[in-house]
Parts: structure tokens; sequence; C-alpha cells
């Protein structure tokens, strides 16, 4: 893991308009406060803030792509609008303090970060949403997982057609007859193991594209923060992942092992807190993480093992 710093530079005459990076460097490497990874390539900036990251990496909530996201600045990648307090709690937070510079204090950080340890806690504890605000975030929810669930219904739909087009062989059908029989044997085992086994490459081909494919579709939405900001905020699905037991059949839907329990939405707002929908045990979903390689291996062994298999057993039992 990288060694994680970040700096703040004041720009002369401006004032809410603040230069922030992040510098990543190798685990075993160190850099002084004069290092010059910790200057800004603009006119008039100074810096005046950095602070090395206690932690080896970002979870979760990145101190740039989260906290300061939406006060990004037009003019320049690096600048962010927004008051030195704020941006303080946001980016020293967990942070060994290395250059504090006017107007910066070791008390006045002190301050703020008793603060911000209030805003990270409730990030921690997210707020339970009800009446209408639940009704609006579980419609999209509803939304989402039918997005979901035609993918699988489409998904099915396409290896029983690949089925259709491409028969898997059967051995009644390389018994030989007659003369051939009698030479080569009766049964042609070669050219039946190579004619299934293409077809077995043919259908993990199918299977992995497929797999691919949804890696498109979304774990979560954006909706507007049930805050006071009015930000669009993400909204993600948190369920039971692990191993393959934890998959359920739900036939009334789906009869195919694609369910999860469903334990709650999450959704966090880099100005307001974190809020939830909690759902009981009885609660299902077909939403599956679709960004670890793993997890798309999991996805092409469903399409084969149980939507393939369900096909054969179909066709030629």
């Amino acid at each position: 893991m990288p060694n994680i710093y970040f700096a703040i530079a004041k720009l002369n005459g401006m004032e809410e308009l603040f230069c922030v990076k992040k510098v990543e460097v190798d685990w075993n490497t160190t850099l002084s406060t004069s290092a010059n990874e910790f200057n800004f390539d603009l006119d008039g900036a100074e810096t005046i803030y950095v602070g090395r990251f206690k932690k080896s990496h970002e979870v979760g909530r990145e101190k740039i792509n989260f906290h300061l996201l939406s006060y990004k600045s037009k003019l320049n990648e690096l600048l962010y609008k927004i008051n030195l307090e704020k941006l303080i709690c946001r980016v020293a937070f967990d942070c060994d303090h290395l250059l504090i510079k006017d107007p910066l204090t070791n008390n006045l950080i002190g301050e703020l970060l008793d603060k911000e340890q209030i805003r990270q806690d409730e990030f921690d504890n997210p707020k339970e949403l009800v009446g209408d605000a639940r009704k609006k975030i579980f419609s999209e929810y509803e939304a989402l997982e039918k997005d979901w669930l035609n993918f699988w219904k489409k998904s099915y739909n396409r290896i029983e057609s690949f089925y259709k087009k491409n028969p898997k062989p059967q051995e009644n059908n390389y018994v030989r007859k007659g003369l051939s029989s009698l030479v080569l044997g009766k049964f042609d085992a070669e050219e039946y193991k190579n004619d299934l086994s293409s077809h077995n490459s043919k259908l993990n081909w199918l299977c992995k594209q497929i797999s691919e494919e949804f890696k498109e579709l979304k774990i979560g939405f954006d909706v507007e923060c049930p805050g006071e900001c009015n930000r669009k905020i993400f909204f993600s699905v948190d369920f039971d992942h692990e191993g393959p037991d934890k998959f359920y059949s739900l036939s009334d839907d789906f009869d195919f092992g694609i369910y999860k329990k469903l334990f709650k939405l999450v959704g966090y707002c880099s100005d307001c807190i974190s809020y939830k929908l909690t759902f009981s045990t009885d609660d299902y979903t077909c939403i599956f993480h679709n960004y670890h390689p793993e997890i798309i291996t999991l996805i092409s062994r469903i399409l084969k093992n149980s939507f393939a298999y369900e096909i054969e057993q179909k066709l030629y039992d």
C-alpha cells in the first residue's frame, strides 16, 4: 500500500478558493514538507498544510473524490471553492499534521477536527429514512431491481437460444453400425469427446460474454439528498454476497439461484450525513456487485451451472 499525503495551498488575494492535491508514494518512501510534490504550479499559491494519512489507503469515502467533489472549481482541477474551516475538517481528518502555516494553528485544527469527528460518526451511523423520503428511495430501488431481473431473464433466453442452435452432443448419435462397428468399435468415443469439448467451449465463451456485459449494470442509483443540500447522492445496495451457499431461488420471479439477502440501502452525502433504508431478514435482491474480477467468474458460473444446467435438463432428460 502507498504512503498518502494531502497538501493545501492558499491563493494570494483569493478567499474561499484553495488548491488541494493528493500525493502517493511507495510505502517505504517518506517525503519531507519541502518536497517538490507539495508545491503547486499556480501563480500566488502558497502551501499552508501538509498531512500524511494515517491509513494505508482511503476506503469508501475518499477525501477528494467524495468530500470535496461538489466544491471543485471549473478554473483548474486542483482548485476548490470552499471555506478554510470546512476544507481543513475534510482534508486533515485522520492525518498526521506535518506542515501548519498561517492562518492555521494547531489549536484551530484541533477544534475543527473535534467537530469533524462528530460528522464522521454520523456517516458510520446512517439515519433511517421514513415516510415520503423512504417511498422515493424504495421506488428507485425497485426500478433497479427490475433492471437486474430483466438482465437475468435475457441471459437465460440467450443460453436457451444457444442450445437450440448448438444442440449438446448426445452419446447415442456416436454409435457405429455395420462393418465400421466391427472394425472400429461400436462407440466413437474420440469424436464424441471432441464435439462435447467444442460445445462446452462455445457455451463457456457465451457465459463469459454475458458476465462481462453485466458490468454495465449499476449497483445503486443517484437521487436528491434527503437532507437540505439538494445535491444528487448515490444510494448503494448492501447485501450478503459471501460464498455460493448464500444464493437463493425465488420462484415467484425467477427460479434460479440469483437472489441474496438484502440488508439495507445506504446513501452518503458529503455535506449532510448518511441515510439508510433497512429491510427484514426475509427480503432478497438479485443485484450483484459488478466490479471485482472474482464476481465476474461467479456470474459466469451461475449462468453455466444454473441456467445452462436447467436448460439441459429440459432438453435432454
